[in-house]
């Protein structure tokens, strides 16, 4: 049986405004840590320490295989990408499917997702628990409608309305690795 992994939202993320169709500034989450100086704050969140125990998911999203990056929130949408190969474009009120794109298949990189020929999600291969992730590991920032984000060896911007490639640059080095030294 395939194991899929849940993308889940908490449901004060989605805010009033948002519901209403409107959306404003500060609820856009567009990189990791929110902002270049990555304050991870939002000034009018619902959220405090009285609610923070009683949350529950507004919706979950299935995903093929782990979700490790954190996702960028902008608009109304929600964009990350899955280990299953695939970067997605979900609707932050809904929990629908606006979009997803097949990144290219990386041998290299492992685990290999299913789509690539890999091994179905779950599968206990030794090599799949001795890496340092799949092929999407990196969160997106989305910035002027580009979704930059990187998708195994390779450098991804897809327009964030539909997912159509802008442009893509693999990077083809092995990065070297340091030894840490007591």
């Amino acid at each position: 049986m395939k194991r899929q992994m849940a993308f889940a939202v908490l449901s004060l993320i989605t805010s009033t405004a948002a519901v209403r169709g409107e959306t404003w500034p500060y609820e856009n989450w567009p990189m990791y840590g929110k902002d270049l100086s990555h304050t991870f704050s939002n000034p009018i969140t619902q959220i405090n320490r009285g609610n923070v125990g009683s949350l529950m998911p507004a919706w979950t999203f299935p995903t093929g295989d782990a979700v490790s990056a954190s996702p960028a929130v902008v608009d109304g949408v929600v964009y990350v990408g899955s280990w299953d190969g695939f970067f997605y474009a979900i609707d932050a009120t809904t929990g629908q499917l606006r979009w997803k794109v097949q990144l290219d298949c990386q041998p290299s990189v492992v685990p290999v997702p299913q789509v690539c020929g890999g091994a179905a999600a779950g599968t206990a291969t030794p090599s799949r628990f001795q890496t340092p992730g799949g092929i999407v590991t990196s969160s997106a920032a989305v910035v002027d409608g580009h979704v930059y984000f990187g998708g195994g060896r390779t450098l991804y911007s897809l327009a964030a309305d539909d997912g159509h490639l802008i442009w893509k640059h693999p990077y083809l080095w092995e990065p070297r690795r340091s030894e840490l030294h007591l």
